[in-house]
């Protein structure tokens, strides 16, 4: 009898254990890598909502690879959490002081994510792509010069674009 409440008590504890450590944080669709195509504004009525759009802009630039994880997202050589908020909204960046959170409404379609907000709406495409930007006449000038400068200084715009977007949301 002692055996049996042991065994029915172990494969409980067995079953609670699997039932919690395979709980989802969220979609799991997002996962993998994805390539921004486009990014549009919504509204720029005033100078900060201009210059936050275009420091959005330089991060989330066409050609830029956006890579999920199940808690993380790298972006231009840029490690941030993320979280979902809602079942389709998710909030890059953490409130903690780490990062200045950004949130996004997000629409899934298989090989397609739109991200956005009030002020952007951000296109991307499932996969890494080198063919993003070969319709040149879709890109506009600064992108174009943005896609052709060096790693090293492309990435140095990027962190000194995520170092003023963390400003502008402290404040």
């Amino acid at each position: 009898m002692k055996k049996k409440i042991l065994l029915y008590g172990f494969i409980l504890t067995m079953i609670i254990t699997l039932l919690s450590g395979c709980s989802s944080s969220g979609r799991k669709d997002i996962i993998g890598k994805w390539t921004v195509t486009n990014i549009e504004t919504k509204s720029s009525n005033n100078f900060l909502e201009s210059l936050q759009y275009s420091l959005l802009k330089m991060l989330f630039s066409p050609g830029t690879v956006m890579e999920f994880y199940d808690t993380k997202v790298s972006v231009a050589m840029n490690s941030m959490d993320y979280k979902w908020i809602k079942e389709n909204t998710i909030q890059i960046g953490n409130d903690k002081g780490e990062d200045a959170p950004i949130i996004f409404d997000v629409e899934i379609d298989k090989e397609s994510m739109t991200l956005s907000n009030s002020m952007v709406s951000i296109y991307l495409v499932k996969g890494e792509s080198d063919h993003i930007g070969e319709d040149k006449a879709s890109l506009d000038k600064d992108s174009l010069l943005f896609m052709r400068m060096p790693i090293r200084i492309r990435w140095l715009l990027n962190s000194v674009t995520m170092v003023l977007l963390s400003f502008m949301w402290l404040n």
